[in-house]
This record gives structure tokens, C-alpha cells and sequence, in this order.
């Protein structure tokens, strides 16, 4: 597999979790612009970087690897209607369910978040 394919996946995957580039490359204690070099695919990263940011996208590394779009989006093309009828229907299960537990671990992410922030206010008002 290829760096920009790799690249590619691990963008993608950050999307589907509403993730920015600056939050992950704070979880990962690195620059911005440093993090965007990795998505654009002009470094390469090694296996230990690859399992960290696996981690932070709650999944890994063979699943960043093995990353297909169609699957996920349901995209899948066959002459057969009936074989493509009983794989979407598959598909739409295990899809409403990762959904859902996305779903989740957003709200989880925006609470904590939102307490972080609210830390931060507090701080600064007791400095003033």
C-alpha cells in the first residue's frame, strides 16, 4: 500500500469522526501543519505513529490500512440485484449500528469538550 493511499484512509477516517487536524495533532503532541503533512501524504509514518493515530481514531491499524469507502458509504456496483439487495441490507445493519455508536462517542467528545472549555473560562475569569 502507499503512502497516499494510507494518507488518504487516515483522512478520511478523521472525517468520519467530525475530527479537525488540529485536534488530532494535539492527541498526538504535534504541529498542525505537521499533522496535515502526514494527510497529504509527504511523510511517511512509521508503524508506532500509524497505531497512535489509530487510537485516536478509535479504530486500528488494519482498519486504516484495509480503509474502503464503498463499503462504508454503500456504494457497492453488481448486475446481480438480488445479491446487491441482500449485501446492502447486511451492510445497512452493521452501518445503523457503527452509526449509532459514532454517534456516541461524538456526543461523549463535544461534553468533554465543552467541560474542557468550560475549565478554561473559569480559569481565566479567576485571573481577572
Amino acid at each position: 500500500m502507499n503512502i497516499e493511499k494510507v494518507a488518504s484512509n487516515i483522512r478520511k477516517f478523521r472525517e468520519l469522526r467530525n475530527y479537525t487536524q488540529e485536534v488530532m495533532a494535539v492527541e498526538l503532541g504535534m504541529t498542525q501543519a505537521g499533522y496535515s503533512r502526514i494527510e497529504k501524504g509527504e511523510v511517511e509514518i512509521s508503524i508506532q505513529k500509524l497505531d497512535k493515530i489509530a487510537k485516536v481514531l478509535e479504530t486500528n491499524v488494519e482498519n486504516i490500512l484495509g480503509f474502503d469507502e464503498k463499503i462504508v458509504f454503500n456504494q457497492q456496483h453488481s448486475n446481480n440485484y438480488s445479491a446487491v439487495k441482500e449485501h446492502s441490507q447486511v451492510n445497512i445493519n452493521v452501518d445503523l449500528k457503527e452509526i449509532h455508536q459514532l454517534y456516541d462517542r461524538l456526543l461523549a467528545e463535544k461534553d468533554k469538550r465543552i467541560a474542557a472549555l468550560e475549565k478554561r473560562i473559569e480559569r481565566l475569569e479567576s485571573k481577572q
